[in-house]
């Protein structure tokens, strides 16, 4: 096993003051069970992991504003590690695992304002974990798991406002689960687990104001589980289960608060089922179901609520 360590802040005072705002962290990997170790503290840092190969291990810590952290762990992407640590201000987080992608695992956490998580696990992604930990304001995560994505996870924590995460789990997604996590006003979830979609559970619970939770699973939707919680004022939920939609899938919807509105779609025929459970005032229902041996549960507590199921054979 290789290990390279960089101390930005380190190399930065032997450098130099002139250097201070202007740290560049560069570390290139190839072959098996290596180790980058990456420490930046200060502004404007920017600090790239390249990992070629399986069983590499890459860390980056950033102290500061303006940091950008990429790490890469490609050809052959397989029981590799990834950790991005942003502390700060208008911090970038990138990691890709790609090409058979297997066994890895992402952790991104970023405490401040501005900031953005982007993780990739694509090309037959199987057994792989990624999360993402997001305090503060303005933060937006993105993860996919594709290309015959199988057994994969996926984590979202966002703790602050106007947040925004999405996930997508697709070509041939099988056994996956998508997690989301939102506390604070106007977050934003999206979660899609599509073609082919098989014994997919997507969760989005979200507890602020003025939420909006979106889910679709789909082409051949069987035996999926999609679940959206909303606690707070103004939330919106849209379910969709779509194209020959077979058997055993659940779509559940559960609000608590007020100016709520409800919507569950699920086509084309199948042995389905779907609930509904609204718990304030001004709330609103639509459930649609096409095919057969279909049942559908809606309650709405409260005042000015309105419920429309259609059901047909």
């Amino acid at each position: 096993m290789k290990k390279v360590t960089v101390f930005a802040a380190a190399l930065v005072f032997a450098a130099g003051a002139a250097m201070a705002q202007g740290n560049t962290s560069t570390v290139n990997q190839t072959g098996e069970e290596h180790r980058a170790e990456v420490q930046q503290t200060g502004a404007a840092n920017s600090s790239a992991v390249t990992q070629t190969d399986l069983s590499n291990w890459g860390f980056v810590t950033q102290t500061g504003n303006t940091n950008v952290s990429r790490v890469e762990q490609v050809a052959g992407a397989a029981y590799n590690t990834a950790y991005l640590f942003q502390t700060g201000d208008a911090n970038t987080s990138s990691i890709s695992q790609s090409d058979v992608s297997e066994g890895n695992l992402a952790y991104v956490r970023q405490t401040g304002t501005g900031n953005a998580s982007t993780v990739v696990q694509d090309m037959a992604a199987y057994a792989n974990i990624a999360e993402a930990w997001q305090i503060g304001n303005a933060n937006s995560a993105s993860q996919e798991q594709s290309g015959e994505s199988e057994s994969n996870e996926m984590y979202v924590e966002q703790s602050g406002n106007r947040n925004m995460a999405q996930q997508y789990q697709g070509g041939v997604s099988l056994a996956n689960t998508a997690y989301i996590y939102q506390w604070g006003d106007n977050n934003m979830a999206v979660q899609s687990q599509d073609e082919v979609s098989g014994y997919n559970s997507a969760i989005a619970s979200q507890d602020g104001n003025n939420n909006l939770a979106e889910q679709y699973q789909g082409f051949s939707s069987v035996a999926n589980t999609a679940d959206i919680m909303q606690n707070g004022d103004g939330n919106m939920a849209f379910q969709s289960q779509d194209d020959l939609s077979y058997y055993e899938n659940f779509a559940g919807i559960q609000q608590f608060g007020s100016d709520n509105e409800g919507a569950q779609y699920q086509n084309t025929g199948g042995d389905l089922y779907s609930t509904l459970y609204q718990d304030g005032s001004l709330n609103s229902s639509l459930q649609r179901q096409t095919g057969q041996s279909h049942s559908s549960v809606v309650n709405q507590i409260g005042s000015l609520n309105t419920s429309t199921v259609i059901q047909g054979n």
